[in-house]
């Protein structure tokens, strides 16, 4: 029996080995196909790996902000190989030393410094990719018994397990840096501590005391840790033995610098191209503030505020929930990538505050470290359950600070709430041992204060008071005139001091102020040195 096609009887036979003939390259085919997806597969998840993994402390943002832009993987080979060369030390050699090395220090601190997670994540794994072995460890992997250095106040205590490592120098950071690494927690994962007292067990009991503490010539109250303006009390500092590099802002300064990227060889790297697609559909208000951070950087706080009306709520659990990612980008004038971020936000109420909620906002804080000048800040804002997406470019300065001449930084704040210790890590809104929260839209209220945050650098230090002693005037004005002036001497609200800078907080009160805007000059008067130095800043009573 025959089946006919296109009129022309054909065997059984005939009919199957044609079928086979005509699969055999369209299986194939598809079997190509399949193999080069998968390869492309692997080769995505390589590239994630090498950025996410291999190279995440040591390439620089503007690195990955080009990376990220690249769209096949000859263009992505090509980065990585020129990555690798512009860190080469010796192009004379075969081998890439630096290369070798730092996938040498990978292997260590996988092998090393392991504890919930790969030795790689931890803080003592990346101080060791970043810098290397330290020049001096001392390890005290059980805690216990310790008998403090001159330097800590001396006498004796009970430690958590730590580590203290020592580099003599670290290129682009500086001599003689120590740092000391943490595990309160006993799981074997220890943290990167931001001051000496971190490792004291008995830190917040009534044991552990100093030796002056123990002689009575100090309370523990007094310390520097719960006090930080006593970092700069020459009596105390007398007492304790404290050192300069473990004053509150030193040791900010020490916890950003060992954290970022190494400078590299070259820098020519290709320009990133910027995508212009903005979006509108979730607004939200932003503010920066600048305070001097050392003599070569300035400290940039930025913060968002968005209402909670615009965000999308989703129920979990009789909780609701809205979950925002931000992202933020810092160019120079020239363009270049200077740093970026990125967060994830959650947002959550009872269910019985939830409607009150949709009158309030929320806000978010990050702060980064940058040289002085003027930059240009690209931020993006993402509600991940509405599907909404707000952005927005604006100019940022960072003030150049003379280190010899007076000058000062003025924050209009929502609240400043004084906090029982300098915390132990980098966290939002904090800045010494208070919590000082900006106010983004800089409007108060008639019936309220407006609490004023003021640092002011370079003032001169009265030895017979052993502070500073300025007078700083406050004129509030409206259409040019003034309407209030406030005159504060001897350091009333004086918060804290050192030979760098002084920090004052003032509750300025507006009563009797008609709504309407107004423009703040705030003005400080150095009584040794008779220099002075003016801030301003706008508002708005309603």
């Amino acid at each position: 029996m025959s089946r006919t096609f296109s009129g022309s009887p054909v065997s059984g036979r005939f009919l199957l080995l044609s079928l086979f003939l005509v699969l055999l390259p369209v299986q194939a085919k598809e079997k190509k196909r399949d193999d080069r997806a998968v390869l492309q597969e692997e080769q995505e998840d390589y590239y994630k790996k090498w950025l996410r993994e291999d190279v995440v402390y040591i390439i620089t943002d503007e690195e990955r902000g080009v990376f990220n832009g690249l769209r096949t993987m000859d263009e992505k080979e090509q980065f990585i190989e020129q990555f690798w060369r512009r860190r080469d030390p010796d192009m004379r050699t075969a081998i890439n030393e630096y290369k070798e090395e730092h996938y040498r220090r990978i292997a260590y601190a996988n092998d090393h410094f392991f504890s919930a997670k790969a030795g790689w994540r931890t803080d003592r794994g990346r101080t060791y990719i970043l810098w290397g072995p330290p020049d001096d460890r001392e390890m005290r992997p059980s805690g216990g018994r310790y008998e403090r250095l001159t330097y800590e106040g001396g006498g004796t205590t009970t430690t958590y397990p730590f580590e203290r490592w020592i580099y003599r120098h670290i290129p682009g950071i500086g001599s003689d840096v120590e740092l000391e690494f943490v595990d309160q927690s006993g799981t074997g994962e220890y943290r990167l501590a931001m001051g000496m007292e971190e490792k004291d067990a008995l830190l917040h009991s009534e044991g552990g005391l100093t030796l002056a503490e123990q002689l009575g010539m100090m309370d523990k109250s007094e310390r520097p840790y719960f006090t930080p303006s006593n970092a700069h009390n020459p009596f105390i500092q007398g007492i304790t033995g404290m050192r300069a590099k473990d004053r509150p802002f030193a040791r900010m300064a020490r916890y950003f610098d060992v954290q970022k990227a190494p400078d590299i060889r070259y820098k020519d790297l290709q320009k990133l191209v910027d995508s212009r697609i903005l979006y509108h559909s979730l607004p939200f208000d932003l503010t920066s503030n600048a305070i001097k951070l050392d003599d070569a950087r300035v400290l940039i706080a930025i913060t968002v505020e968005v209402r909670n009306q615009d965000l999308t709520f989703k129920e979990v659990s009789g909780i609701r929930q809205s979950h925002l990612r931000l992202y933020g980008r810092v160019l120079n004038v020239g363009g270049r990538m200077l740093t970026e971020f990125e967060q994830e936000l959650a947002i959550d109420y009872e269910a019985e505050e939830f409607k009150s909620s949709l009158t309030e906002r929320s806000i978010y804080q990050n702060q980064i470290a940058v040289p002085a000048g003027v930059y240009k800040l690209t931020l993006i804002l993402e509600d991940l359950h509405g599907e909404k997406m707000g952005s927005t470019e604006t100019r940022i300065p960072a003030p150049r600070y003379d280190e010899k001449q007076l000058a000062s930084s003025l924050i209009l704040a929502q609240s400043i709430q004084r906090l029982h210790a300098v915390p132990d890590t980098i966290q939002m809104f904090v800045l010494g041992d208070l919590k000082v929260i900006p106010s983004v839209s800089r409007t108060f209220f008639s019936d309220a204060s407006l609490p004023v945050y003021l640092q002011v650098y370079n003032l001169q230090v009265d030895q017979a008071l052993a502070r500073p002693d300025p007078e700083i005037v406050y004129e509030i004005s409206r259409n040019g005139k003034t309407v209030k002036t406030v005159s504060e001497i001897a350091g009333r609200n004086l918060a804290y001091f050192s030979p760098e800078r002084s920090v004052f907080v003032r509750n300025l009160d507006l009563e009797g102020l008609p709504l309407g805007d107004y423009s703040l000059r705030v003005t400080v008067r150095d009584g040794i040195s008779r220099e002075s130095a003016v801030t301003r800043d706008r508002f708005k009573i309603q």
